[in-house]
Parts: structure tokens; C-alpha cells; sequence
């Protein structure tokens, strides 16, 4: 019984660990093209 409680939370936090890095990964592609293309033109 102790084993699935582990595993339970172990599959929560990844969830979450993954969830928080995609969201960051998806802000970031939505505002670093745009900086890295004004970094290439100036």
C-alpha cells in the first residue's frame, strides 16, 4: 500500500514538473523569436 502512495506522488510531481516546463517552454517560444530576430537586425 505504501508503494502506490510513493508512486502516486512520484507521477504527481513529474506531472507537474513537466506541466510548469511546458508552460514556461511555450511563453518562452512566444517571446524569444521575436527578441532573437531584433537581436539579428540591429
Amino acid at each position: 500500500m505504501q508503494i502506490v502512495v510513493i508512486l502516486i506522488i512520484l507521477t504527481i510531481c513529474i506531472v507537474f514538473i513537466v506541466y510548469t516546463q511546458l508552460y514556461t517552454c511555450i511563453n518562452n517560444c512566444n517571446y524569444y523569436p521575436k527578441y532573437k530576430w531584433s537581436q539579428y537586425y540591429k
